[in-house]
């Protein structure tokens, strides 16, 4: 198990899904892992992976051939959907990776954490990263803890 953060300043929430999926596929090639879970709580983003969006904005049409490409460097994949109740991890990485992105201080005094490992995806993981790789951070406890234990979450419906 491992997690990424990186910051983006500009773009909008789908760019954004797009490239945290390349960022983490490209840390997945870079490991060599032959087997992996993705799960995401974007259904654009699913919906355009596997074809069934009947359109792909000029924004994200790069990211999406390089997440491809990147996908098919992996022997098996299984690319999911879920609400994001039910991905309370990704969304905690998410907010975490936001609210450092409007710390100016991440940018000049940024202290990322890396792996034991570091060498085999250092050229891939951008130098403002934050990684972590089988020990996650504090702040992921309650989420991990839950996914664990199956704990049920209400889905929010707007109405």
């Amino acid at each position: 198990m491992a997690g990424i953060a990186d910051s983006i300043r500009v773009g909008s929430s789908l760019l954004a899904e797009f490239y945290a999926l390349k960022l983490g596929l490209m840390v997945v090639v870079a490991l060599k892992l032959n087997r992996v879970v993705i799960e995401v709580d974007s259904k654009a983003l699913f919906q355009m992976i596997t074809s069934t969006a009947s359109h792909c904005p000029v924004e994200v049409s790069v990211l999406l051939k390089d997440i491809n490409k990147l996908l098919a460097q992996i022997p098996t994949t299984t690319l999911s959907w879920t609400y994001r109740e039910a991905n309370r991890v990704a969304d905690a990485l998410a907010g975490h990776a936001s609210s450092i992105a409007m710390d100016d201080q991440w940018w000049t005094n940024y202290i990322p954490t890396r792996p034991l490992d570091y060498q085999q995806i250092s050229n891939v993981v951008p130098s403002t990263c934050s990684f972590w790789w089988l020990h996650p951070p504090s702040f992921l406890f309650e989420c991990l803890d839950s996914d664990l234990r199956g704990v049920k979450f209400e889905r929010m419906i707007r109405q």
